[in-house]
């Protein structure tokens, strides 16, 4: 009924899409996918402040994206989360800040076996995850031309949005200029 990609080791989307490019065409040559009836491109982003360097959340993400954080209002907190969704020229942009406790990064509406990975962020640690959610809803017949030019239209509206939603210190620290 679809086809998933997952990756840990996301370099830049102009080097991903030749992979995914080459998995869907695998896949078609197989199975023949008849209909595209839905495209979609997802990013999470960790997001773990170095309490020792006096960092918060607010550190890297703009304000409105973080939400309450508990402190304003002299309560601890125990989760939290920001949502926003809206139409772009493609299809449906929904952006998601979430906080947890580490080792649960992965949200849970994810399908499929989860990914297998380490991380050197402690037990129990609260963190942040940043979701964003770029997808079409279109039926057509399939073709993988057109299907890379959807993923590279999808693609432009998340960069927009991580721009928006970060710091400019937060991209410092990542060792990231604006992502084109």
């Amino acid at each position: 009924n679809f086809v998933s990609f997952q990756t840990l080791k996301y370099k830049r989307y102009d080097e991903e899409l030749p992979r995914i490019l080459e998995v869907l065409e695998a896949v078609h040559d197989i199975v023949r996918i008849d209909v595209l009836e839905r495209c979609g491109l997802r990013y999470l982003d960790v997001v773990y402040p170095d309490k020792n360097a006096g960092q918060a959340y607010d550190t890297y993400l703009q304000p409105e994206i973080v939400g309450l954080t508990g402190e304003s209002i002299n309560v601890v907190p125990i989760m939290s989360s920001s949502l926003f969704a809206g139409t772009t020229e493609v299809g449906t942009l929904v952006v998601k800040f979430s906080t947890s406790t580490s080792p649960q990064i992965l949200p849970l509406d994810l399908a499929g076996p989860p990914l297998s990975f380490k991380t050197d962020i402690p037990l129990g640690e609260a963190i942040g995850i940043l979701d964003f959610d770029h997808f079409l809803d279109r039926r057509e017949t399939f073709d993988l031309t057109r299907t890379a030019k959807y993923l590279a239209e999808l693609h432009d509206a998340i960069a927009r949005a991580f721009n928006q939603c970060t710091t400019p210190k937060a991209r410092q620290l990542w060792g990231k200029r604006e992502v084109e």
